[in-house]
C-alpha cells in the first residue's frame, strides 16, 4: 500500500495518514495487499490528485503484482495474461462457501520461484466457462475442469496446506475445494448458506487453530 502511494506521488507522498485494518490473514492468497493498494490509490487520487487518470493507477498496480488490475476493477472479472487482460465474469447466482486458512504463510514470491524451478505447466489454464450460470452446482462442475497451477507447489512446500485441501476434499458439503491464489487459504463452494455454515462449523471444530470464515457473494451478475 505504501509503495503504491509513493509510486503514484513520485516519491513525495502527501501529508496523509492511512490506517489499515486487516481482517484476513497475511500472505493468504486472497489479494489483500493488492486490494489495499488499489483502495489507497483511489483515496489519494480523490483527495490530492483528482486529475490522475485510471491508466496511471493501473500502471502503478501492474508494477506491484499480477492481481493489481483486477483489484482496481473491484468487480467480478476473468484475468488473463499476467493479469492485465480483463474480461467480464459469467453471470453468477449468489455463491455460498467457506474460506479456510491452516495458519501458515505462503509468500507469493517463494511460491512463484518454486513454480519456476519445477518447470511451468503447459496447456490451457482454465476450462470452458458458460456465459451464465443458474446454479452453483453447474458452476462448480465447470470449475472442476479448471486448475490452479500454483496449488501443487503450495501443497508440496507446506504440508498444512496439503492437509487443509485434503480435508475439504473429503467433506460432503464442499462442491469444490481449491487453493486461492498462491495460498495458504483454500476455498470451498457449497450448495447454499446452510451447507456453508455446516462446513465452517465442522472445520472450526475439527481444527481450532485454522482461520475459518463462511462467505456469501452476490456479484449482481444475474
Amino acid at each position: 500500500m505504501v509503495r503504491a502511494v509513493r509510486a503514484l506521488t513520485e516519491g513525495h507522498p502527501p501529508a496523509l495518514k492511512l490506517t489499515l485494518w486487516k481482517a484476513i490473514p497475511v500472505a493468504a492468497g486472497l489479494g489483500g495487499g493488492s486490494s489495499d493498494a488499489a483502495a489507497a490509490l483511489k483515496l489519494v487520487r480523490d483527495l490530492v490528485l483528482p486529475d490522475a487518470p485510471d491508466g496511471r493507477l493501473l500502471e502503478v498496480l501492474e508494477g506491484l503484482g499480477a492481481d493489481g488490475p483486477m483489484c482496481l476493477a473491484a468487480e467480478p472479472v476473468i484475468a488473463e495474461g499476467r493479469g492485465e487482460r480483463l474480461s467480464p465474469a459469467p453471470r453468477l447466482p449468489i455463491l455460498h462457501g467457506v474460506l479456510v486458512n491452516p495458519g501458515v504463510e505462503c509468500p507469493t514470491g517463494a511460491i512463484y520461484r518454486a513454480y519456476d524451478e519445477a518447470g511451468r505447466f503447459g496447456g490451457e489454464a482454465r476450462g470452458a466457462l458458460q456465459p451464465a450460470y443458474d446454479s452453483v452446482e453447474a458452476l462448480a462442475a465447470d470449475l472442476a475442469a479448471c486448475r490452479n497451477d500454483l496449488e501443487p507447489v503450495a501443497r508440496r512446500l507446506h504440508p498444512a496446506v496439503d492437509a487443509c485441501l485434503a480435508w475439504l476434499g473429503n467433506r460432503p458439503e464442499a462442491l469444490l475445494g481449491r487453493l486461492s491464489g498462491s495460498g495458504a487459504t483454500a476455498f470451498a463452494l457449497c450448495a447454499n448458506r446452510a451447507e456453508a455454515g455446516a462446513l465452517a462449523g465442522a472445520a472450526a471444530a475439527a481444527h481450532p487453530a485454522w482461520w475459518v470464515e463462511a462467505f456469501e457473494i452476490d456479484s449482481g451478475l444475474r
